[in-house]
């Protein structure tokens, strides 16, 4: 690090933004891990995305497409700010991380999929792991789907079994959006909302 740039020691929820040049790239910051939880990032303080100044490529084969992670800490980087006139930042990859497992949970903004199929819209792309769907008034779940469609060209949805949270063999559970609110974070990526439940299964 440079011992004349300050350093944000705050760990950030983020994503890969885009690919420099060979050694290098950008992340995307998208909230603040706070001790009360998290925070929305404020775009007036964050009008750029964050330089990887070197060994990008380890990011980029670790980490998916919008896949969230965390940067534990970066740097203000005085000389660019004042060279293009708004707030830049620099990162390590030393200092990026893995999320704990099942937390920020992804809702899907659906109906539930019909019993007898477990068949998602076609054309729709569940995430990879574990998942909750949204019908605005109830939220399903854990869930998981395989990494292929079936044979019709659709994902299918199947109960995410976990010591912790389950429900019985082939059950989800069912909760009232209104109750839970507290516990749903929006986040936006690449310009579009994008919901996720703040919870925790541990091991």
């Amino acid at each position: 690090m440079d011992s004349n740039n300050p350093e944000i020691q705050q760990p950030y929820i983020v994503i890969k933004a885009s690919k420099l040049n060979e050694r290098q790239g950008f992340l995307t910051p998208i909230l603040k891990i706070t001790e009360d939880g998290y925070e929305p990032i404020i775009h007036d303080e964050y009008p750029s995305d964050i330089l990887v100044s070197k060994d990008y490529p380890s990011i980029d084969e670790a980490y998916g497409y919008n896949e969230l992670f965390i940067l534990e800490s970066h740097e203000f980087d005085i000389e660019k700010s004042h060279e293009k006139g708004k707030k830049c930042y620099w990162a390590e990859t030393k200092n990026i991380s893995h999320q704990i497992p099942n937390t920020l949970i992804p809702i899907l903004d659906i109906e539930l999929p019909p019993k007898e199929t477990g068949n998602l819209p076609l054309g729709v792309i569940p995430p990879k792991g574990v998942y909750f769907i949204n019908n605005d008034t109830f939220l399903y779940g854990p869930l998981i789907s395989p990494p292929n469609q079936n044979e019709d060209g659709f994902y299918i949805i199947e109960p995410y079994t976990h010591p912790n949270f389950s429900f019985g063999q082939g059950n989800i559970g069912k909760f009232k959006v209104s109750e839970i609110l507290n516990c749903i974070v929006t986040l936006y990526i690449n310009y579009k909302e994008e919901k996720s439940i703040y919870l925790t299964l541990k091991k």
